[in-house]
């Protein structure tokens, strides 16, 4: 009785410690699994977070080591359609002449002019857009010109004015502005007092950031259709680049 007994207990002892035994060996099978499947979604997530991080910042990787600094000038790579910016042609003409010029420049005052006939000779098929660069120093009558041509533009007298200037260029002096006002017809009051709105000045400095932006480095500049000639275009060149894009 007493060997039966012991064989019974023998047999138990060996039937919990295999359960046992099959139960770690489960255990330590699923936590294998998870930690597996833990460790790779970890890695993926690690990924995709880099990747974000890499659309994110879109820096230039030729040195590491330097952060990059958003220039607003980076995003300039055209001539701006500016609504203040005098136009003289349709406003829905297919070809859009720009021109960067200072009324302190003789051949600047030439090639306007023969834009302008190209414009008159197209009708509806052109329109000049007018952009200020002159020199940056605010005492300058060259800025100084600039300034009263906008002015003069508040009472649409812009085109009038600015011929006037170009052919006062040699003596440009507040005398000269001041003349031109009244020969045109200005209300010289409202004139006078524009003179030193900052909302004027603001218009020039756009222009005049704009054209550094596209490293324009002289006048006159001319853009047709966003294709750039410094120093001007040709009359025949023009005439040409006129006729193929109404084609």
């Amino acid at each position: 009785m007493l060997k039966k007994i012991t064989k019974n207990k023998i047999y138990a002892y060996f039937f919990v410690v295999v359960s046992l035994m099959a139960f770690l060996f489960l255990l330590g099978f699923y936590l294998l699994v998870y930690l597996n499947n833990y460790y790779n979604q970890l890695i993926i997530a690690n990924q995709k977070s880099y990747s974000k991080q890499v659309k994110k910042i879109k820096a230039d990787i030729s040195d590491p080591y330097i952060t990059k600094v958003y220039n607003p000038k980076d995003a300039i790579k055209e001539p701006i359609l500016w609504t203040e910016d005098p136009v003289l042609g349709f406003s829905g003409a297919p070809i859009t002449i720009f021109i960067y010029s200072d009324y302190d420049c003789a051949y600047c005052a030439e090639q306007l002019e023969m834009i302008k006939s190209s414009v008159k000779k197209h009708e509806n098929k052109i329109k000049l857009i007018w952009k200020d660069y002159p020199e940056t120093n605010f005492d300058s009558v060259s800025y100084k010109a600039a300034v009263a041509a906008r002015c003069a533009d508040e009472q649409d007298l812009f085109w009038e004015y600015n011929e006037s200037l170009f052919f006062e260029s040699a003596n440009l002096s507040q005398d000269i502005f001041n003349k031109i006002a009244l020969e045109i017809g200005l209300n010289i009051n409202d004139w006078q007092s524009c003179l030193s709105k900052d909302s004027i000045k603001k218009l020039i400095n756009d222009n005049i950031f704009e054209a550094d932006a596209l490293l324009i480095n002289g006048v006159p500049f001319v853009y047709v259709n966003n294709q750039g000639y410094l120093g001007g275009i040709e009359a025949g060149e023009l005439e040409n680049l006129i006729e193929r894009k109404l084609d």
